[in-house]
């Protein structure tokens, strides 16, 4: 009996054993759950940061002038990213340096904003350093300087230099030398093209003497007056290269020969004088008649030799064939200047009442902006539009060059006052060259895909309709 009471003893100490032991292993089971549960959720937080479009200003900063011994200035910028990543503002309307004496909107500003900025002072670290470790800089003649920036934020500010400007500190490091250009640009008629309605196209070039790029808006500085033309706008180009395109190896400076010219110009015969100041103050002239040197006839396999999809000029012959992959209209030119009472390379020919250059087409024509440089199917739409609007007789290669820059101006010299005048920047004849919102917009009507209204850059609430008499 003493036996079976000390088994009955042991089995209950064993079973109690056996309890505690599988109550610290749920236990354990219930923790690694819990444990194993919040893990998960932290491993689903991390995966799923909270991302936001950036929407804070960036303040352009004027950080001092300095003041160079041939009376010039030159400015230091820098700017403060308040966003915590990489920015990036195209130069244009909302990303532009204007006054100092230049011409133009681009003058080397920065594009791309970076987080952290260069050099930042250590508690700023959006803000670009101090001089001399500016963003960049600008030359300008000492007259009021502005660089003006809209931010990802919508609103656009503005750090204006001049020469009341507050002076950057002598530093030890020299400055580097530079210059204005001061040198001449010389205007070249190459030849003309007599044509079987007695007209006559002038074929232009240029001889840039500087070594740099060289801007001169039309208008007083760069004219072209005569030719039975009226106005002073005829397509001729304000941006002048260096080295200039297709150049003769000893002269970098001048553009190529005929065909190769810089621009063209549909006149009557009588003189058409071109007139351009140069940096050097100096205006000097080129002038075309129908007494000039007639361009030379261009055999097929000439012209094709030196033409190629990676060219950055349009071909721009008198009306010699071209390569076999390229289209050109059979309209002649596209100065559409009244002589006669005739217009100028307009098809008068008609089909018992069909509207002239109507058919069947799809809207939108036009899907992008495209500029001098530019190429694609985009600018081949451009230059389609221009050869059935204004006989731009383009080459339809897609490459945006100098002929394709020169009728483009044509199209918004015709039409200033719907594509040039709502944006208040440009005075009257003045045009941009680009193929951007109002003219992109202007096109479009005369095609009948009228687009919806836009809001310009400066403010402006922007639609064709307003311009079409009802």
């Amino acid at each position: 009996m003493k036996y079976l009471h000390n088994i009955i003893l042991n089995m209950g100490k064993i079973m109690k054993r056996v309890v505690i032991g599988t109550l610290v292993f749920l236990s354990f089971i219930s923790y690694s759950s819990v444990t194993f549960a919040q893990s998960q959720v932290a491993v689903s937080l991390e995966e799923e940061p909270e991302i936001s479009l950036p929407n804070n200003k960036i303040s352009p900063i004027l950080e001092c002038v300095v003041a160079r011994e041939d009376n010039t200035f030159l400015a230091y910028f820098g700017y403060e990213n308040h966003n915590t990543v990489d920015i990036n503002i195209l130069v244009g309307d909302d990303n532009k340096i204007t006054g100092g004496g230049l011409s133009g909107f681009d003058h080397g500003q920065i594009s791309d904003f970076e987080y952290p900025a260069p050099k930042h002072p250590e508690d700023r670290p959006g803000r670009t350093g101090f001089y001399p470790h500016a963003a960049f800089r600008v030359l300008f003649d000492g007259s009021p300087l502005v660089w003006s920036l809209r931010g990802p934020d919508g609103q656009m500010r503005t750090a204006t230099a001049s020469g009341e400007s507050t002076l950057c500190p002598e530093i030890i490091e020299e400055e580097p030398e530079i210059s204005l250009p001061n040198n001449k640009i010389s205007p070249i008629l190459e030849c003309v093209v007599a044509r079987e309605d007695n007209t006559f196209l002038a074929y232009f070039g240029y001889e840039n003497h500087n070594t740099v790029d060289i801007n001169i808006l039309v208008g007083d500085d760069n004219k072209i007056t005569g030719g039975g033309l009226s106005g002073f706008d005829h397509g001729q180009i304000s941006d002048f290269e260096y080295p200039a395109p297709k150049h003769p190896e000893d002269r970098p400076g001048r553009t190529g020969f005929y065909p190769h010219a810089a621009f063209r110009v549909l006149f009557d015969g009588s003189p058409l004088v071109w007139s351009l100041r140069g940096p050097d103050g100096q205006m000097r002239t080129a002038t075309a008649s129908g007494e000039s040197t007639l361009c030379p006839e261009l055999e097929d396999d000439t012209e094709n030799s030196d033409d190629s999809e990676d060219d950055d000029i349009d071909n721009n012959t008198g009306g010699g064939s071209s390569s076999s992959s390229l289209v050109r209209t059979s309209v002649s030119s596209f100065v559409a200047s009244p002589i006669q009472g005739e217009v100028l390379g307009v098809s008068i020919e008609n089909h018992e009442g069909e509207v002239l250059g109507e058919t069947d087409i799809s809207c939108p024509v036009f899907d992008g902006y495209v500029r001098r440089g530019n190429r694609g199917q985009e600018v081949r739409a451009v230059q389609e539009f221009l050869n059935s609007h204004i006989n731009a007789d383009l080459v339809i290669d897609g490459i945006f060059g100098p002929l394709t820059e020169q009728a483009v101006r044509s199209f918004q010299a015709t039409y200033w006052d719907q594509i040039i005048a709502p944006w208040g920047s440009l005075d009257r004849p003045n045009t941009t060259g680009r193929w951007f919102i109002t003219t992109r917009a202007w096109a479009h009507e005369l095609l009948g895909c009228r687009e919806d209204m836009q809001t310009l850059s400066n403010g402006v609430e922007f639609s064709t309709a307003s311009f079409v008499t009802q």
